[in-house]
């Protein structure tokens, strides 16, 4: 999964993982029939390995709850669109850290503590069947997708196996 992609192409090279995460991704989907061509299927998956910030001091651990609703274009192309929710958990330690402040550096505080943050979602994309068992998706995940201030766009690849 790759993180803020309008940032991460709009910012200089050098700037672009500070915008931007690629991340691994592991998870689980169901899928139920609705009819021969349309299906729904809940997927949930978490992002690893766990994101850590710049001062070390705070762990960052993200799942994805997804309902998604698919219908085949063709007999191996298959497009899906739904709502979801993405929790953050942000775990963070007490740490006094040396900040540079263009003259010197200045001494903060950062306190230890558990936040949650819930985001609706809105996600789409495609699945090609290559195989009966094996699959390619690629998509987007949008949270805050009605406020143009705080929305950002989640690119998503994943291989898919049939169990």
């Amino acid at each position: 999964m790759g993180s803020n992609l309008e940032q991460r192409f709009s910012v200089p090279s050098q700037f672009t993982n500070r915008v931007s995460q690629i991340q691994g991704l592991v998870g689980i989907q169901r899928r139920f029939e609705l009819s021969k061509k349309t299906s729904f299927h809940p997927e949930i998956f978490t992002l690893i390995p766990w994101r850590s910030g710049y001062d070390g001091t705070t762990k960052t651990f993200t799942t994805h709850f997804g309902l998604k609703l698919d219908k085949e274009i063709f007999s191996s192309l298959h497009l899906n669109v739904g709502p979801g929710l993405l929790w953050e958990s942000h775990l963070s330690t007490g740490n006094y850290i040396e900040v540079n402040n263009g003259l010197g550096t200045s001494t903060f505080y950062t306190p230890a503590r558990w936040t949650q943050v819930f985001l609706f979602t809105v996600g789409g994309g495609f699945e090609w069947w290559v195989a009966s068992k094996l699959s390619f998706q690629l998509g987007l995940i949008v949270p805050d997708i009605a406020d143009s201030n705080r929305r950002r766009f989640h690119g998503v690849l994943n291989l898919g196996i049939l169990l």
